[in-house]
Order: structure tokens, then C-alpha cells, then sequence
């Protein structure tokens, strides 16, 4: 399988998730009260769930690294369409025209998060035409690195290793919030 269509089942993925209004209400208040970025728990999930997958400290690291910008042009963006919905009061533009701009900063938040994804897969995957191989993320390991403690390549119990790749992506979220995280996407996507 290549790498469009590992991004591809990626964003299929994320806008499965999104279809459910608790999950996609937890998700946004993760994104807005705790600043969780909210494709790397897509993608964390999708690993763990979709490609019985682990991730490592070293490779979330080194993706990081390559997605910093972007995610930080993300973030713009989210913020003036946030700003937008709070000042349309004030705002003095036509209230269609208003709307309709709004609008285009959804889609144009969209297509950025769509881009992100597609640079986590390429960048975890090893597109060789834009980005390093996997191999040097091994070869950036040190033997005395904290490494996750599910880090095989394939993994009998999706609950855990959807726990342990969410850790590592949302280091700071608080035990019962990861737990409800995790039993919601378990409950919707794990076979049983």
C-alpha cells in the first residue's frame, strides 16, 4: 500500500470518528480547554486501532519536528475564525458576506488539517519523494530513550496500545479524561 492511500484511510478514518456527536464534542473541548492536537489522537487511534501500530517517543519527536510550522499556521487560523464568531456582532461587513467568510475559514481550517494528516503519514511512513525514511528514526534512537511500553509492531489488545499511543501524544491529559477517551473509541471502532 502506498503512501496516498495510507493518507487517504487516514482522513477516512478521522471523518468516521467525527460522525459521532460525543466523541466529536470531546474532541473539540480536548482541542479548545487543553490545546490537544486533535490529529495526532486521530493518528494515534488510526495506528493503534487501523494498523495495530505503536508509537515511539523518537518518532513522535521527529514527526513534530517536520509538522511544528504547519501545526502553528493551524492554530492562526483556528484563532481568527474563533475571533470571527466573537466579534460578528461588531463586525461591520454585510451579515451574508460575514457568513460567507466565516465559511471559507472553515474550509480553509479544514484543508490545513487535511495537509497535516498528510504530512503524519508521510513523514511515519517514509514517503521517500518528501521526507526521511523511517530508518532514521531508529537510527536516531538511543537504547536508553523512554520508549513506549507497547512498542512492537503488532499488539493483541487494541485497548491498550490505543492507550499507550494516546499517552504519548496527549502527555499532559488527566488519567479519567484518557480513560473516557479511550473506551469511546474502543466503543466505536475496536473489534469485539
Amino acid at each position: 500500500m502506498d503512501i496516498v492511500q495510507k493518507q487517504q484511510q487516514f482522513w477516512q478514518f478521522s471523518c468516521g470518528l467525527y460522525k459521532n456527536p460525543a466523541l466529536k464534542a470531546l474532541l473539540h473541548q480536548l482541542q479548545n480547554e487543553r490545546n490537544a492536537n486533535i490529529n495526532w489522537l486521530l493518528f494515534a487511534a488510526w495506528l493503534a486501532i487501523e494498523k495495530n501500530r505503536a508509537l515511539t517517543v523518537s518518532e513522535v519527536s521527529q514527526i513534530k519536528i517536520t509538522t511544528k510550522l504547519l501545526e502553528s499556521w493551524i492554530i492562526n487560523i483556528r484563532h481568527i475564525r474563533n475571533q470571527m464568531k466573537t466579534d460578528r456582532q461588531n463586525c461591520a461587513l454585510n451579515p451574508d458576506t460575514f457568513v460567507s467568510l466565516r465559511e471559507q475559514m472553515i474550509d480553509c481550517e479544514l484543508e490545513f488539517e487535511k495537509e497535516h494528516q498528510r504530512l503524519i503519514v508521510s513523514r511515519y511512513f517514509g514517503a521517500k519523494d518528501a521526507y526521511k525514511s523511517r530508518t532514521e528514526f531508529a537510527r536516531k534512537s538511543t537504547a536508553s530513550e523512554p520508549q513506549n511500553s507497547c512498542n512492537t509492531n503488532t499488539f493483541q489488545n487494541p485497548r491498550l496500545l490505543l492507550k499507550a499511543n494516546l499517552q504519548l501524544v496527549l502527555v499532559k491529559l488527566p488519567a479519567e479524561v484518557l480513560e473516557q477517551l479511550v473506551n469511546m473509541i474502543v466503543k466505536l471502532l475496536a473489534p469485539e
